[in-house]
């Protein structure tokens, strides 16, 4: 082997050893500076709320600012394509919401892949829906409520927050595996959708937890259940639908941290490390919980396993609604 070949080699393996030794510092040092988290909503709305309440516990642990950036539009699609399109260093990361999963049944094309274009973090909290009707609804259950809607020929109308938003989809499961066929009636806003269930001029919907539970202490709305798995603390009284007729039924939404693809492996973990972190804080446990949120963490691997198999099930959900694509 010849001379210059041999310092060849050296020069590259020198320059190999120092890629390592500067890719373990930077995972050992990081963050150097100002972490930028997109929100992909406006500011006050729950993942808004949730994003600043897990940022700033991380924030105190990593010693670094983490600026919040509301990107909203187009269901949340603005935002994501944006931090998909961001530097992968881990100075910018995204907080999404069940909305990333429903976005490529509802839109003909996206400008990113929620799959291929970024990381997965950590989930970061699960927010159950509850299915609520005015009190002047004779249901007092969810039994009850599928036998009238049946008596009536689905004459009772349901409010969503828009066509493909999760409220929507939540009663287009509801309807399909009640075998009902309901009357949809979408909103361009919570808050006008809350009115007129509130009003009666709509029969019942699905809400979040914290939007709702302000009106179902004060008897303007009534609860028959509440979508997830568990019971929600917050409303510990109401049953999940499945244990009140529809066995099976699931479907709530979720929040989770996200950073571009290619994004190095041990910052990934890094702040998988803190999200955990701060999620088992009290004082986090106490804020969320107060938003109607339970605190979830999980590893990058099934946070990305979770991803794949929402995709799937708002692919069917979508489908069985008829909801047109954009």
């Amino acid at each position: 082997m010849s001379e210059a070949i041999v310092r060849t080699i050296r020069v590259l393996a020198l320059g190999g050893a120092a890629l390592l030794a500067s890719t373990s510092s930077n995972g050992q040092t990081y963050p150097t500076r100002a972490i930028r988290l997109i929100v992909p909503f406006t500011s006050g709305g729950g993942v808004d709320i949730v994003g600043r309440i897990v940022a700033q516990k991380m924030s105190e642990s990593l010693g670094q600012p983490i600026v919040i950036d509301n990107r909203a539009g187009a269901g949340s699609s603005i935002g994501i394509a944006a931090a998909a399109r961001s530097v992968p260093d881990g100075y910018t990361l995204i907080i999404v919401s069940s909305a990333m999963t429903i976005n490529p049944s509802v839109y003909k094309s996206l400008p990113y892949d929620p799959v291929k274009d970024l990381t997965p973090i950590s989930q970061t909290s699960v927010i159950p829906l509850v299915l609520v009707t005015h009190p002047s609804v004779p249901a007092r259950s969810i039994r009850e409520l599928v036998a009238l809607a049946k008596a009536r020929n689905n004459r009772f109308t349901y409010a969503t927050s828009g066509v493909g938003n999760s409220t929507h989809l939540a009663m287009a499961l509801f309807n399909y595996m009640t075998r009902t066929q309901m009357v949809h009636v979408p909103y361009k806003s919570t808050s006008q959708k809350n009115m007129d269930v509130i009003s009666g001029q709509v029969d019942l919907m699905f809400g979040a937890v914290p939007s709702t539970a302000p009106f179902l202490k004060d008897g303007r709305m009534r609860a028959l259940g509440v979508s997830g798995k568990r019971r929600s603390a917050v409303l510990a009284d109401v049953p999940t639908i499945a244990e009140a007729g529809v066995p099976g039924y699931e479907l709530v939404s979720w929040n989770g941290m996200l950073a571009p693809a290619a994004t190095p492996g041990t910052v990934v973990d890094r702040l998988n490390s803190e999200i955990a972190k701060a999620l088992d804080h009290p004082d986090v446990k106490t804020r969320l919980a107060a938003e109607g949120a339970e605190p979830y963490a999980s590893s990058p691997t099934e946070f990305a396993a979770y991803i794949k198999t929402e995709l799937a099930k708002y692919a069917k959900v979508v489908a069985v609604a008829g909801i047109p694509q954009e």
